[in-house]
């Protein structure tokens, strides 16, 4: 589903300034595109399937080398071309762009990935537990 459909899915009202903010993001995106030598695409949406960003014939405006990275693949990925992958076998090339589409990536370093939630984490739990 695309990050417009989702939206209307959603029950969005105002459907005038929808529109004008959908045309100014794809635009921004379709020049991001054309300038990027990396694109990372990060998008959550608690408890739902990933908005698709990127579509497949967007691609071509992308500089033949780039990569692009998925971070979203775990909630379906927010480019149309993503598909998961493992840390055994990462990458996959389409229309001369490496993707990265690897599943569950804070598996690949679990104890830096620990430390990292803990600290960001920890603070909020302190705040919890003083009752505040």
């Amino acid at each position: 589903m695309s990050w417009q459909a989702h939206c209307f899915a959603d029950g969005c009202l105002n459907l005038r300034v929808l529109r004008r903010v959908f045309l100014t993001i794809d635009r921004s995106i379709r020049e991001q595109l054309q300038r990027a030598d990396l694109v990372v695409g990060a998008v959550l949406i608690p408890g739902a399937k990933s908005p698709r960003l990127i579509e497949r014939e967007q691609l071509h405006l992308m500089k033949p080398g780039s990569v692009l990275i998925d971070v979203a693949i775990d909630q379906g990925g927010c480019v149309e071309t993503s598909r998961p992958t493992s840390h055994r076998e990462p990458t996959f090339l389409i229309d001369q762009v490496l993707h990265y589409c690897v599943t569950n990536m804070p598996g690949a370093v679990g104890r830096t990935s620990t430390f990292a939630l803990c600290n960001v984490t920890l603070p909020w739990i302190l705040r919890l537990a003083k009752g505040k």
